[in-house]
């Protein structure tokens, strides 16, 4: 809802009281250069931008699951249903600005871990299809592919996730839930206050992020020795869905498209191409860029951390696809 020449303003709103969690809305503020039919003025389109933090950096609760996971996905029921309510705070304020939220014109962007719930927002069935995502832009996302040998496998000693710290002592600390229970967790480039961020090194290195995200202890070391094809099949049928695949019965975005760095240390580059091929046999188009020399965040390694050359134009391009997805039928 922003751009360079488009003045805006930032607001906060509680779309869940009970859990306090909270959503930053940016909203267009209009000047006289600002050209814009009544109909626009009325109802607006809006893209939900789900942050990253390795689905590992923060919960309302605790650290373990399936709590968690299922406290995503109410979080994006909740944040669904507020946005499609004429009722809330964020209405009436949008309403004082001459704007209306068309609720039916929505776009998610999932960045890394936030992929998870960007990509729960259209499968998820208790959200209803008129108000589901129309676009959807997965931005090195996480939830493409929990099965691969990089989440699974054990690794050798000192083969950690490269920029991650790893302080097996906060770890330690954590998973012994002697830490305060916190809700927010700021991820800088090296890591976070609460040591969270260690977490999914270690979970990589010790290859139990599934055990964890399934509440399932000794998963991973049973799917390791299966052949990749065989893995999906034999995780609990009762916890599969967790793990949101793709079928044949979600009413996908109609705009959907893949960035992802080739030399991704942190999420293989392989997830998100597994993902566009699960959609490519279901017959479900979308559109994939896959960017040379480009680590996780698209990051250029040998220009940390700045972005691989080309990364705007990619973006640029990437954008162009969600606001068309978003126009008027």
């Amino acid at each position: 809802m922003t751009s360079n020449n488009l003045p805006y303003k930032t607001f906060t709103f509680t779309f869940d009281p009970i859990n306090k969690v909270e959503l930053d809305v940016y909203v267009p503020l209009p000047n006289e250069n600002l050209n814009i039919s009544e109909l626009e003025a009325e109802s607006l389109p809006a893209v939900i931008s789900f942050h990253g933090g390795g689905i590992i950096s923060g919960s309302k609760k605790d650290l373990y699951f399936p709590t968690y996971l299922l406290d995503i996905l109410e979080d994006v029921e909740t944040l669904f249903k507020y946005l499609s309510s004429d009722s809330t705070e964020l209405s009436s304020t949008l309403k004082k600005l001459g704007y209306k939220l068309d609720s039916t014109k929505l776009g998610v962007i999932g960045i890394s871990g936030g992929d998870y719930p960007a990509r729960a927002s259209f499968i998820l069935p208790s959200i209803p299809k008129d108000i589901k995502p129309k676009a959807y832009l997965n931005l090195y996302g996480m939830a493409g592919d929990f099965l691969l040998d990089h989440w699974i496998k054990i690794k050798e000693e000192g083969n950690n996730l490269p920029r991650f710290p790893y302080d097996i002592e906060k770890v330690k600390l954590i998973l012994s839930s002697k830490l305060n229970q916190i809700s927010d967790s700021p991820i800088n480039p090296t890591g976070d206050s609460s040591g969270r961020v260690d977490l999914l090194s270690h979970f990589y290195h010790q290859g139990t992020l599934l055990d964890y995200l399934l509440d399932q202890v000794g998963l991973s070391r049973q799917l390791e020795n299966l052949s990749y094809k065989d893995r999906f099949s034999n995780i609990p049928k009762e916890k599969q869905y967790l793990l949101l695949p793709f079928n044949e019965d979600i009413d996908y975005p109609k705009s959907i498209i893949f960035v992802h760095g080739k030399v991704d240390t942190v999420v293989p580059a392989q997830a998100s191409y597994n993902a566009q091929e699960q959609l490519k046999s279901l017959g479900i188009e979308s559109k994939a860029f896959w960017v040379e020399g480009a680590n996780h965040g698209l990051v250029d390694d040998s220009n940390f951390p700045n972005s691989v050359p080309g990364t705007e134009a990619i973006f640029d391009e990437a954008v162009r696809d969600i606001l068309n997805a978003l126009q008027p039928m």
